[in-house]
């Protein structure tokens, strides 16, 4: 999955950090449906096919903020953008607690993986529809 960042480097270089976001925005949320309904139906084929969609859209997001946030402060503030470049890389590597949070959040309700699921896909679809 570590394939998928140099495309969305390549979006984010040629259309900037915005529109990179709104992509891998949307295939997040195609990823927790498909995980949902995976999930829903008892399908690991479908499941897999969300948890590739999550893992491949996950470099897109990084590289949207990165390059988004770069493009917000501009170069005359060296020492914000290590900080931020450093934020943006610990927030990526944190990115994996989503799968524990639904899993924490399905058992904690009583309720199975669709639901979290489909609750973190609503989260999602703001950002994407504001980004676009």
């Amino acid at each position: 999955v570590d394939a998928a960042a140099a495309p969305w480097g390549e979006l984010a270089d040629r259309r900037g950090g915005k529109l990179t976001l709104a992509w891998a925005s949307l295939l997040s949320i195609a990823g927790f449906a498909a995980l949902a309904g995976g999930a829903y139906l008892l399908d690991d084929a479908i499941v897999t096919a969300g948890l590739l969609a999550l893992g491949c859209a996950g470099p897109g997001v990084f590289n949207g903020a990165f390059y988004g946030t770069l493009e917000l402060i501009g170069t005359g503030e060296p020492k914000i953008r290590a900080a931020l470049t450093s934020l943006n890389a610990a927030a990526f590597d944190g990115s994996a607690l989503v799968f524990m949070l639904l899993r924490v959040a399905a058992r904690a309700a009583r309720v199975g993986l669709a639901a979290p699921c489909l609750a973190w896909a609503a989260l999602c679809a703001p950002l994407c529809v504001a980004l676009w």
